[in-house]
């Protein structure tokens, strides 16, 4: 019995190493709408930046990487990717599909703890094939070594927990200390969002804004408002290129002025009484006899 228990719970220990797991936040994009004091762009421009996401060995999700994706969302960022190191595959043909549907799009890179080897090759291989990194986020790095700031050719940022051993040996173009933070609270630690932002922010400014423009409404903006109807701008009708541009005009029709009566040429003949009907009799008035 005892060995059957030892079975089951090995059994499920070992589901979350056997398939990955993509997570969304189906409220992200709503928050992500409204104005934020941090963020200078508007939402069109926002939502072309892409944050791919690989969690390292918090299979239990205790790290709060989750919680990171959500306050991402409350910055004005939505388009957050957070899933398992092991789907590092479905990542790259991911950020190739959106390179070949949305050419403005820009994109970067985020490895939690163990996770780090894997997103360095992820980052390696996407600026061999050309595609739009902007920056490589690493959070608590184990198991990676080498001087990346020379050979990776985006910028890459380390973010380090209190005391943090691993990844020693790694030297990217930035670091940042987390002061009083462990490792497990480091994803949610408020300098840790800061930091993201301001490299997604960073990544915001150089989305094409006039690529953007095209996709929105336009509407001609007045200096001053006018009365009620409007005349009509004369930069916005075209001329006639003598081309069929619709159904042509139809002539105004040309109604006839009314006959006059003919003018009797000779003497009018005078009225006979024949002509007139005989006046009719009038009873007598019967009185009643007193």
């Amino acid at each position: 019995m005892r060995a059957k228990s030892l079975s089951v719970w090995a059994l499920c220990a070992a589901l979350p190493l056997s398939a990955g797991c993509l997570s969304t936040n189906h409220r992200a994009f709503h928050e992500s709408m409204h104005c934020t004091d941090r963020n200078p762009f508007p939402m069109p421009v926002r939502s072309q930046v892409y944050l791919f996401m690989l969690n390292g060995s918090d299979l239990f999700e205790m790290g709060g990487m989750l919680t990171l994706r959500d306050e991402l969302g409350k910055a004005g960022y939505a388009k957050v990717y957070y899933t398992q190191s092991e789907d590092r595959a479905y990542y790259m043909r991911e950020m190739q599909r959106l390179h070949r549907d949305e050419p403005q799009a820009r994109m970067l890179l985020l490895g939690y703890g163990t996770s780090a080897e894997r997103t360095l090759g992820l980052a390696a291989e996407a600026c061999r094939t050309g595609l739009p990194l902007d920056a490589v986020i690493f959070l608590d790095p184990v198991g990676v070594a080498g001087n990346i700031a020379q050979t990776l050719p985006v910028p890459s940022v380390a973010l380090r927990s209190h005391n943090w051993p691993g990844g020693k040996e790694l030297y990217t173009s930035d670091t940042l200390q987390l002061a009083g933070v462990g490792h497990v609270s480091a994803p949610t630690c408020p300098a840790t969002v800061n930091a993201v932002v301001q490299l997604m922010t960073a990544s915001a400014a150089k989305v094409p804004v006039e690529d953007i423009r095209l996709t929105l409404p336009y509407l001609p903006l007045r200096d001053k408002p006018e009365r009620t109807p409007r005349g009509i701008d004369p930069a916005t009708p075209s001329e006639s290129t003598g081309a069929w541009d619709g159904f042509p005009a139809m002539p105004a029709r040309q109604v006839p002025p009314p006959a006059a009566p003919p003018t009797p040429t000779g003497p009018v003949p005078a009225p006979t009484s024949d002509a007139l009907p005989p006046p009719r009799p009038v009873p007598p008035v019967q009185r009643p006899q007193l």
